[in-house]
């Protein structure tokens, strides 16, 4: 009797120790959003675009709750998601998942470590969006 109390007490440990989060892409070190970011990829949308940027060429800042692009990509053709100007922008770490709003978009958040930023729109068909600084 009480090696089958030992092998349940045992079994249920275990499965109290096993149980880790699958998080990988999101860091527990707080990463800090404020700053320069690259656009480097958008990806996904209705038409299943694939754009890639080179560093420098779109530059998203946040700030103060404020995000200022500078947009130099003279490429009609890719989605580039913004013009430069200034957007307002909300950060919730405490959601899950965890979202980024700018304007009237929200984008769950895939990636955030301090230098990289993804965010996800796919399900709505959005875009994949690849940050980086």
């Amino acid at each position: 009797m009480k090696w089958k109390t030992l092998v349940y007490a045992m079994s249920l440990a275990l499965l109290f120790v096993g149980c880790q989060s699958d998080d990988d892409g999101i860091t527990t070190q707080n990463p800090n959003i404020e700053g320069d970011w690259n656009l480097v990829e958008v990806s996904g949308g209705l038409l299943g675009t694939e754009d890639t940027f080179d560093t420098g060429l779109i530059l998203w800042n946040f700030a103060d709750r404020k995000l200022e692009v500078t947009n130099r990509n003279t490429d009609p053709e890719a989605i580039d998601l913004y013009e430069t100007g200034m957007y307002n922008f909300g950060f919730d770490m405490t959601s899950i998942p965890l979202t980024l709003t700018i304007g009237d978009a929200t984008y769950t958040i895939d990636t955030f470590t301090d230098n990289e930023l993804t965010l996800d729109d796919r399900v709505a068909d959005g875009y994949f969006i690849r940050l980086i600084r």
